[in-house]
């Protein structure tokens, strides 16, 4: 590797870095998708911090950067966000026939966002306290991307420490899905969009690397 090669791995490495950062510790926008939407229905919903279309050309081109910075860093954490997104991708969006649907509804039980959203109380109903108590303090975030007063877990805390944080939690973390998996699920718009899909198809290739 020459010497020049190497100094400009090492500043896209460090961008990079600085990039994920400012990510990690960014608070949930608020708008987001819908912001810009004309339907007054969509508008009423333009603050909601459900994604309305969780996977899609965004999301994969996110995935094809953790990878590369992956494979330029060798830092797990990197390859841990591909990962997240890919793995999600496969378990709730893939179809018994081969491809990807294209959206999960945000609505269930009459409530926009029940599904994908927690409470404390219901954390501790299904993990009990003692397991509970580190997982709220990691995961549960009670001051920003709330809908109408509960909470999309995400990782919290020092973006060195969010590896970690996730192996020590799995566990938890798998106790919590078995249980939303109980939940009635949202509709699924089972149509396959050719561009997207072939974004998966390249994101999953670029993995395989």
């Amino acid at each position: 590797m020459s010497r020049g090669f190497r100094g400009l791995r090492s500043i896209l490495v460090s961008a990079f870095a600085a990039l994920w950062l400012g990510l990690s510790l960014s608070a949930p926008a608020r708008g987001g998708r819908l912001a810009g939407a004309t339907s007054p229905y969509l508008l009423l919903h333009a603050g909601d911090a459900i994604d309305w279309y969780p996977w899609g050309p965004e999301a994969l081109a996110r995935a094809r950067l953790y990878l590369e910075a992956y494979q330029a860093s060798e830092t797990a954490r990197y390859a841990a966000v591909a990962r997240g997104i890919l793995d999600d991708l496969l378990a709730r969006f893939r179809l018994p026939d081969g491809g990807f649907a294209t959206a999960l509804d945000a609505e269930t039980e009459g409530q926009e966002g029940r599904f994908y959203t927690w409470t404390a109380a219901e954390v501790r109903a299904v993990l009990g306290a003692e397991r509970a108590g580190p997982f709220i303090e990691a995961y549960l975030d009670r001051s920003h991307g709330l809908v109408r007063g509960r909470s999309v877990l995400r990782l919290l805390g020092s973006p060195d420490s969010l590896l970690a944080t996730q192996d020590r939690l799995a566990e938890s973390r798998s106790r919590l899905r078995n249980a939303r998996a109980e939940r009635d699920a949202p509709l699924r718009d089972d149509k396959i969009l050719t561009s997207w899909n072939a974004l998966a198809v390249s994101a999953f290739a670029k993995a395989a690397q």
